[in-house]
């Protein structure tokens, strides 16, 4: 409850897409007494100029959003609707509003991706550099494939391919730049993707101290994409059918978007008829 928390104290939203909740404006005209509101990430949407307003009122100094690439095709491949003109417009109403700082978050070893790509991201970059006074920083994460998506069989960017991408990327000196591990993003695909063997080779790998890619067959795991579609997460039903995710992978060369999920007229991924089925079977109960 809020009168719980101290005078003056700060408060985060976390979320998928904080800003989106029918009731934003509401829960932001409830927190009176606290002195900062942080959303966790912003959608970028010129329509939310109101929503800023209160958070910059409220104190709030930084924005952070995702725009993952700087190239429309390979944001509409990763079914992002999303243009350029309108993360500039965003950002333009973030500078309007004397915002200090800006954070923001995009992929590198994309699907499809190419480097005309990474020099578009260099472009946005620099555009939002030229429109934005207050502080800059970018971090670019490594993609992961994650099981049960439609890059699911996906293999993992190579060290070289990664090296000859990042050459590309020419931005302006006083903008922040941080690179995410690639291990990490390795050991992640790793995780993600290995069976039982994985436990027993971590197993090895803290009481001898020997390297866990050594002792599973990692280079397959990691870049061979038949061996993916052979390994254990595939047993494992999510509730979204297979078929569904291939053809949005189809979809995904071909540029086309999938449109926001409605329950109401779609059961096409066979994730609501799961929920459907569980919840008549506990009415039953």
């Amino acid at each position: 409850m809020i009168h719980q928390f101290p005078e003056n104290s700060d408060i985060g939203l976390v979320g998928g897409s904080v800003l989106d909740h029918p009731q934003i404006k509401e829960i932001l005209n409830l927190s009176q007494k606290f002195r900062v509101i942080n959303p966790s990430s912003i959608k970028i949407d010129v329509k939310i100029y109101d929503i800023l307003e209160t958070l910059k009122k409220k104190g709030l100094n930084s924005i952070t959003i995702a725009p993952e690439t700087g190239s429309e095709t390979l944001r509409k491949r990763i079914n992002k609707k999303i243009s350029n003109v309108e993360i500039i417009e965003f950002v333009k109403a973030v500078e309007s509003l004397k915002f200090k700082n800006l954070k923001m978050y995009f992929v590198v070893g994309l699907p499809f991706e190419t480097p005309e790509n990474i020099r578009e991201t260099s472009l946005l970059i620099n555009q939002i550099r030229e429109i934005f006074s207050g502080k800059i920083e970018v971090t670019f994460s490594i993609f992961v494939p994650k099981p049960h998506t439609p890059f699911q069989y996906q293999p993992f960017t190579t060290k070289k391919e990664l090296t000859e991408r990042l050459k590309y990327l020419k931005i302006p000196e006083d903008v922040k730049v941080h690179i995410g591990s690639y291990k990490g993003a390795l050991i992640q695909t790793i995780f993600s993707r290995a069976g039982e063997e994985l436990g027993y080779a971590m197993l090895a790998s803290l009481s001898d101290k020997k390297d866990l890619l050594k002792l599973i067959e990692s280079e397959k795991i990691l870049f061979d994409e038949e061996t993916a579609k052979t390994l254990p997460f595939n047993f494992i039903d999510s509730g979204v059918n297979s078929s569904f995710l291939e053809k949005e992978r189809k979809k995904a060369e071909k540029e086309i978007l999938t449109p926001p999920c409605n329950t109401e007229l779609c059961r096409a991924c066979g994730i609501c008829g799961n929920i459907q089925d569980l919840r008549n079977s506990k009415k039953v109960e």
